[in-house]
Parts: C-alpha cells; structure tokens; sequence
C-alpha cells in the first residue's frame, strides 16, 4: 500500500529505549517530587514527546489525570484504543505538532501539575545535541521556541510558593 511500511516491533526495538521500559520514569518523579510536585489523584500530566504508553498507564493506575503528545506516526496506530479510564485515572493521547496545531492545544487544555518531556527537549529531537543531524532525527515544532515556552507556561497550574 502506498505511504505504509511494515515495522518490526520486537525486544530490541522495544529496549533500545525508542519505546521502552516505564521504569525509566521512576528517576525523573523523584526529582518532580523533591521539587514540590507529590502525586495525587486527580493531578494532571502532561508528556511531550511520550514515545511509549507503559508510563502513561503506570501514572495512570495510580489515579492521575495523563495526556501525552507525540508527533511519531506509528503510534497512532499502535495505541489506537488507549485513550480513556485507566485504573483510577485517565490516558489521553494526541498526535501532531504541539503546540504549531491549533486543535492539539484544545484538547490538551490546561491545568496541568506536572509536565513531562523526557529525551525529547534536551539534547533530544527538538535541539539535537549533535549537529548536523538527520532531518529524520529532527522534530520542527512548527513555532518558535519563545511561543512553544508560553504555550507550556498557559497549560501549568502552578502551585510553588516562590518567595516562601
């Protein structure tokens, strides 16, 4: 068929981290957590660029509220009944260029306590960390990185007591 292509998902595609383990995000809630975030049910997340859904469901189960975005075109397909009541919590997943799609920003909302961008601002596909990189390395998120930082900002619910 034209513009498909037969993809092996198999354990080395799984471990070699494009889509691996939810446990990768065991580190990255400690830190959230020693910094004021301390999960609750209801809490909402959001993931950029979440790449795999195990740590979605994980958060999920634990009664958060997770919508992740990614721009990755096979996920679609992988994860097409995901969506929905999870444990006590909820999946929401969305695919397009965040925040460049107008609709994306809509039915991501806002409120959100937690936001999660894990391998895919630092360093990651937005920024590569080497230069020159393959064009299919790259993620253009379609705005500029100053719009792309007031979109996040808008979506949290902040919660920090600063001068405290």
């Amino acid at each position: 068929m034209s513009g498909q292509r037969e993809v092996l998902v198999d354990e080395s595609f799984f471990y070699a981290g494009r889509y691996g383990s939810p446990l990768t995000y065991g580190r990255v809630l400690d830190l959230a957590e020693k910094h004021g975030f301390a999960p609750s049910a209801g809490a909402r997340v959001f993931d950029f660029g979440y790449g795999s859904i195990g740590h979605l469901r994980m958060l999920a189960q634990s009664g958060l509220q997770v919508t992740g975005v990614d721009v990755d075109e096979l996920l679609p397909v992988m994860y097409e009944k995901c969506s929905g009541p999870c444990g006590s919590g909820s999946v929401l997943l969305l695919n397009g260029r965040f925040p460049a799609e107008e609709e994306l920003v809509q039915k991501a909302g806002t409120g959100y306590d937690l936001f999660l961008s894990k391998n895919t601002l630092k360093r990651g596909y937005i920024h590569p960390a080497r230069e020159p990189a393959s064009p299919r390395h790259v993620i253009r998120l379609g705005v500029s990185d100053e719009k792309y930082l007031q979109q996040v900002f808008e979506m949290l619910r902040f919660f920090w007591d600063f001068c405290g």
